[in-house]
């Protein structure tokens, strides 16, 4: 048995632990459970696609890069654990995380947006998407009339507070 000074040592190291600024993890790349993430996070190695764009996601979930002469757009960014090795993809094509300009949205389920935060935090670029979309990345979770929004694709994800909105038809 653990005698009361050992239980207090316990419980001040966890407090310590807990406090101690190594130990915490942004919450925009605290990683998403699912029963299939493991599977669709498996590293994938990028590739061209057609002209400048290329593949840089991970086995399950596409993201895609396009070089444009004004700089990066991603399309997608995955869970928050893939903004890692889909940035690990990108710098192996030679390009770089920060000179990403746009991180555009297919739409707002968890395994598609949820890095995009943590992705817009490290490059600085604007993100983009439809007006539901936009509503949908502000709040953190898939719109509520999303005929997906039910379980397992109602998961929450990390919010994204400056989104622009681009109309049907708009440009960037």
């Amino acid at each position: 048995t653990v005698g009361a000074s050992g239980a207090i040592f316990g419980v001040l190291a966890a407090t310590l632990v807990a406090a101690s600024p190594a130990a915490a993890v942004p919450s925009d790349t605290t990683p998403i459970a699912c029963d299939s993430c493991d599977g669709w996070n498996a590293p994938h190695a990028p590739f061209r696609l057609h002209g400048d764009s290329y593949y840089v996601g991970v086995e399950g979930i596409s993201a895609v890069l396009i070089a444009t002469p004004d700089g990066l757009i991603l399309l997608d960014g995955g869970l928050p654990q893939s903004v890692a090795p889909i940035s690990a993809n990108i710098r192996a094509l030679g390009f770089r995380v920060e000179d990403i300009q746009w991180i555009l949205v297919s739409h707002a389920h968890y395994d598609h947006v949820g890095g995009v935060a943590a992705f817009a935090r490290l490059s600085g670029g604007k993100v983009g998407a439809s007006v539901a979309g936009a509503r949908a990345l502000r709040a953190g979770a898939p719109p509520s009339d999303d005929p997906q929004g039910t379980p397992p694709y109602d998961v929450p994800f990390p919010a994204v507070k400056a989104v622009v909105e681009i109309a049907d038809g708009g440009t960037i």
